[in-house]
């Protein structure tokens, strides 16, 4: 998707899979594959305003899981939603970040390392790098090698550096060295 530049094509594809699980039962249907793609499709075509409709989606279908499914689901959705604010922000940024802050409550009763770096990614949007670096920080203690791809842990640490660089570019020109 992201080398192909169909964003179109792709959003439209979605568009249709959405409604045919809709309609025809979910049943193995799992919006935390695609939505964030699609946010970024959207974002990608300054189509902002619909991302507020993929969100509304994605609770949608996490309110028709049954609790056994939403226990097991519930840490890579909320990385999902995380990462739509994400795309969201540039365009709400005060209802992206209410909802970011809110979303913090979940991510720490639920999240894995994905979860925790995707609203590490949001804060750190926000120009909040000190959320956002102990978001990121959070992302490497949660790491679990059985649920986890190394990856998100790898991407993680590599947030931190950044979440330090935001923290010191932020402080005063003569406290930098501090």
């Amino acid at each position: 998707l992201h080398g192909l530049q169909r964003y179109a094509e792709f959003i439209d594809a979605a568009e249709q899979l959405w409604h045919f699980a809709a309609e025809h039962g979910y049943g193995r249907h799992d919006p935390s594959q695609y939505f964030e793609n699609v946010a970024w499709a959207l974002q990608s075509l300054d189509r902002y305003a619909e991302i507020e409709i993929w969100l509304d989606r994605l609770r949608e279908w996490v309110n028709s899981l049954d609790p056994d499914s939403l226990a097991e689901e519930r840490p890579w959705l909320l990385g999902t939603e995380a990462g739509m604010l994400y795309y969201l922000h540039s365009y709400k940024p005060a209802e992206a970040l209410a909802r970011m802050r809110t979303l913090r409550t979940e991510v720490e009763a639920h999240g894995r390392t994905y979860t925790w770096r995707r609203l590490g990614d949001c804060f750190l949007t926000a120009d909040l790098p000190q959320d956002a670096l102990q978001a990121y920080e959070r992302a490497v203690a949660v790491f679990d090698p059985e649920k986890d791809k190394s990856s998100a842990r790898d991407n993680a640490i590599a947030c931190i550096d950044e979440a330090k660089a935001a923290i010191r570019k932020a402080k005063p020109f003569w406290r930098r060295w501090l």
